[in-house]
């Protein structure tokens, strides 16, 4: 298992994707994130946030991670590329026929949500 995980992190590192890790609940009732970054025990279920072992510089291990990968460098690097941002941009120019799906954004709920957040 360890092997994998260090593979994996020196495959995201070649990558150079930003990352935050934060700390959750082992039951996953919340994150140790803004104003619960401090806490040990979770508010909701009370579990306890670290394992009782540490490492051997003497760091607590949490039980619970969360990678969040924000999504403004993904979509950079998805528009990067000329290819990529043609494919990236198919559903806002391609020509439409009425009352046939082709595509997501043909529903009524990307109409409705392209309209609310424009």
């Amino acid at each position: 298992m360890m092997a994998n995980f260090y593979k994996t992190k020196r495959w995201l590192s070649g990558l150079e994707l930003p990352h935050h890790r934060i700390h959750g609940c082992p039951d996953g009732c919340m994150l140790y994130w803004k104003d619960a970054r401090e806490l040990e025990k979770c508010t909701v279920s009370g579990a306890e946030r670290w394992f009782i072992r540490k490492t051997v510089r003497g760091k607590k291990i949490p039980k619970q991670v969360l990678i969040y990968f924000p999504s403004g460098p993904k979509l950079q690097r998805l528009h990067a590329t000329k290819n990529i941002a043609e494919h990236m941009t198919w559903h806002h120019e391609h020509q439409r026929t009425d009352n046939f799906i082709e595509h997501p954004s043909d529903t009524e709920a990307w109409k409705h949500f392209h309209t609310t957040f424009r």
